[in-house]
């Protein structure tokens, strides 16, 4: 939902096939509704509008948004597409794959057999520059906003899962599961993810970069979270339950942002914002405010920061491949 630190928040995807997690961050506790139920609060007297900034071909369901003071960035598997104010949008041809990131200055992807740093405000005229040697395809790759800590998720042989990070010249691997890592994200020096350890249920794990010591929650059943957003707390959503749901970062003690309501996909700035089918939501105090209502076409990416809330939709008739970006001003008055 990226950790990239200095306010780079992503939306939050699943690592799971070709999917992606977001990397989110805030300060401070996640503004959210005291009370969990999720009957809607009242809408305010006019909602914001939402501003389409872009409407190109491709499929919006394997896309990742980035948001930070300097622009907004789409990531495609093909190309990055960058938005900045006051500029027309940019398209930026690399070979992203389905595991790429950003950090405050650079694009960082997986891309024949290598890592590679492409600079976001280069317009493309600056090769890319090759980061480490990296044989297998990872399935996220995730870094701090200087891009001197990476970490990536690997799927291993026998359908085993990996978490591992660059040392200095070489590779070390943090944590082995014999089940499936199906969620990976970075805040400050911390990665969490979503671990099923057996068919039984799952469970988050953390793992600091600098000691490597894994600790786990306490193992759930049901479906597992395919989304996981890293503020300054854990938020993901349980579809078994229809429960947004904030996890504190040592893993101790959770608690319900709404109940009954659906939150696919997430993002989490210093508040929670959900899409579903009947629009864009804001958990605030007194249920789920919304901000935009019935986008009549399905949201597929969410990303937030303090100023604005970014969301892909699929913006192709039947049988065609078109997806769009659309602004909403957290700024504008209601």
């Amino acid at each position: 939902m990226a950790r990239l630190a200095h306010g780079i928040v992503a939306a939050a995807i699943a690592v799971a096939g070709c999917r992606r997690v977001e990397e989110p961050l805030a300060q401070g506790r996640l503004a959210v509704a005291s009370d969990s139920a999720a009957a809607l609060a009242p809408p305010p007297p006019s909602l914001p509008k939402a501003t389409e900034l872009l409407n190109v071909p491709g499929s919006p369901y394997q896309t990742t948004l980035y948001v930070d003071a300097d622009a907004i960035e789409l990531l495609t598997p093909s190309a990055a597409y960058r938005l900045a104010a006051g500029e027309e949008p940019r398209r930026i041809v690399l070979d992203l794959g389905f595991a790429a990131t950003v950090t405050s200055h650079a694009y960082l992807y997986w891309s024949k057999g290598a890592v590679w740093r492409a600079e976001r405000r280069s317009q493309g005229s600056k090769a890319p520059e090759l980061v480490f040697r990296l044989a297998e395809q990872p399935q996220r790759l995730v870094a701090n906003s200087a891009g001197t800590q990476i970490a990536w998720l690997e799927h291993l042989p026998g359908d085993t899962y990996a978490i591992a990070k660059r040392t200095g010249g070489g590779v070390k691997r943090l944590y082995t599961s014999s089940g499936s890592i199906d969620a990976l994200t970075l805040r400050d020096d911390t990665l969490f993810f979503v671990e099923r350890p057996s068919a039984a249920g799952w469970r988050m794990g953390r793992v600091p970069l600098a000691t490597g010591k894994v600790t786990f929650s306490g193992e759930k059943a049901g479906r597992w979270p395919a989304m996981l957003a890293a503020a300054s707390e854990l938020v993901f959503y349980e579809g078994t339950r229809r429960e947004v749901v904030a996890l504190a970062l040592d893993l101790e003690h959770e608690r319900v942002l709404a109940e009954d309501f659906v939150c696919s996909p997430l993002a989490a700035a210093s508040q929670v914002y959900c899409a579903n089918l009947d629009g864009i939501f804001q958990l605030a105090s007194g249920g789920p405010r919304p901000l935009v209502v019935g986008t009549r076409r399905p949201v597929t990416s969410l990303a937030a920061d303090e100023r604005r809330v970014v969301f892909v939709s699929d913006a192709g008739e039947p049988g065609e491949d078109r997806l769009s970006v659309s602004s909403i001003s957290l700024d504008a008055p209601r």
